[in-house]
């Protein structure tokens, strides 16, 4: 075990769940499942940017240009697709009922300044053509004669989008009629340990290009790995429909985010926002402090593989499961039970909030949503509680005198309030409160004698104040008996 990543039968597993991250719905264990930490659970126009032409249709399919002349429209993915692994992806294409239609629609992976704003040129250019720094493979089904490349069928090209003319990569491959009403199966596959680049249509190899080490792909990209992909379309004189559509995004769609831009992926990383508060805890499914492995593991720590990782475990013996860190069971899919919406076997004991914001949504039944994970100006009240001793030099007295409301005290449970260590007196309880004096600031400051250790609420600044001797401050940070509490 390496710094989370662990390698079975050559089977990447980056959360050392003993599940491999091709059937890990989450990758990191966080209890965000991939699909949302992707951004990919969302309203298919939160997924992508629609311009130009492209109007999206209902969740699963975006028509990139109606029936009409002189359309071009680009759907791009506001995430981004990594060309330093290799990658598949997979989407339905419709193009259109007009056997003498045109002009196509293409797969395009671009690094152009523009962004998620860049368009390209209609009729031939088939809404890409004039794009900085981009590749297009398409579906060409219109005949702009040999300039082009172009054959009289319905076919394939792989070509660069600054320079339509002369950055043709491939050559046509004749597909037969596409322009059949009927939709149509497009694979990409980027291949990393060959640099080959390949989509099929409908089965059929549409082109195919190896790139050489002396111009690597990411010559093309502006020396960028990490590109926008999306789709465009165009029509001139002779028009067709020209359509995508999806039928399970999350599997279909090779994209990633980095919140922080720490080159770690959100779906790989415990900490997307860098703020210091796991994401376990920063999500929707109230995960307590107890439940993960802190993020401030020292690296000699032998849980540090796993630090801001749910450890609470599905029955604490599942054959190949690290201990304390993710359930196994078939209902977990990877996703550890205490936020696994599909199990229900998990212990309620060490779950006391296993019912609290587990997501539900048509995307994704398991797991928790993001919350504030992805939120550096936001954390999550879970951070800000107490996970260290409030003694921390010697060995301080065991509190003898409390007060409790949850049937716990003395030796046979759990030794309190005697552990307590350090106080004159402790309070317990999880559904009262206790109730101080309550002063606004002004209220505070005319106390004619404030005395070192005194509190009080300031309802005007809405904290508790205690005084130092010399100033009153806030006191924001509590500490409390144990990491578990």
């Amino acid at each position: 075990m390496i710094s989370g990543f662990s390698l079975h039968a050559q089977t990447l597993d980056s959360d050392g769940d003993g599940i491999p991250n091709s059937i890990d719905l989450d990758d990191d264990n966080d209890g965000i499942p991939d699909c949302v930490e992707r951004g990919l659970n969302a309203e298919i126009s939160d997924i992508f940017k629609l311009d130009g032409s492209a109007v999206q249709i209902n969740n699963e399919e975006i028509r990139i240009t109606a029936a009409t002349n002189y359309q071009s429209g680009q759907a791009w993915t506001y995430g981004k697709v990594n060309f330093a692994r290799s990658f598949v992806l997979t989407y339905d294409a419709y193009l259109g009922t007009d056997d003498n239609g045109a002009d196509g629609l293409a797969t395009v992976f671009q690094n152009s300044p523009d962004g998620v704003d860049a368009a390209g040129g209609a009729g031939q250019g088939i809404g890409a053509q004039g794009i900085a720094n981009g590749i297009v493979l398409e579906i060409d089904t219109y005949d702009n004669g040999p300039v082009l490349g172009d054959i009289s069928n319905d076919h394939g090209q792989i070509w660069t989008s600054a320079d339509q003319v002369n950055g043709m990569l491939t050559t046509a491959v004749d597909l037969g009629n596409l322009e059949d009403g009927a939709w149509h199966t497009v694979v990409v596959t980027w291949d990393f340990p060959s640099k080959t680049l390949s989509y099929t249509v409908s089965g059929v190899l549409a082109g195919s290009y190896t790139f050489p080490d002396a111009t690597p792909i990411t010559s093309y990209f502006g020396g960028a790995s990490k590109v926008y992909f999306g789709y465009t379309a165009s029509t001139g004189g002779a028009v067709n429909e020209q359509s995508i559509r999806f039928t399970n995004v999350c599997s279909q769609l090779p994209v990633d985010l980095d919140t922080d831009d720490d080159g770690v992926v959100d779906r790989l990383d415990t900490d997307s926002d860098k703020d210091g508060c796991p994401d376990a805890l920063e999500g929707s499914a109230g995960v307590r402090y107890n439940h993960v492995h802190p993020l401030t593991l020292a690296a000699t720590d032998p849980n540090y593989a796993y630090r801001g990782q749910i450890k609470v475990t599905f029955d604490g013996s599942s054959p190949g499961t690290p201990s304390q860190v993710i359930s196994t069971s078939a209902n977990a899919n990877g996703i550890p039970q205490l936020v696994n919406g599909a199990g229900n076997n998990y212990n309620a004991v060490s779950n006391p909030n296993n019912a609290a914001g587990v997501m539900s949504s048509p995307a994704m039944t398991v797991g928790q949503d993001i919350g504030t994970s992805k939120l550096i100006a936001q954390g999550d009240p879970e951070c800000n509680r107490c996970f260290r001793p409030a003694n921390t030099i010697g060995t301080a007295a065991p509190t003898t005198f409390g007060i409790t409301s949850l049937g716990r005290a003395g030796i046979n449970s759990g030794n309190w309030p005697m552990k307590m260590n350090g106080a004159y007196a402790a309070l317990d309880a999880k559904t009262k409160g206790l109730v101080i004096n309550r002063l606004t600031t002004a209220q505070i400051s005319a106390i004619a004698v404030p005395v070192a250790g005194m509190m009080v609420f300031d309802t005007t600044l809405n904290c508790l104040k205690l005084y130092d001797g010399s100033s009153w401050n806030c006191y924001t940070n509590q500490t409390c008996d144990d990491f578990n509490q």
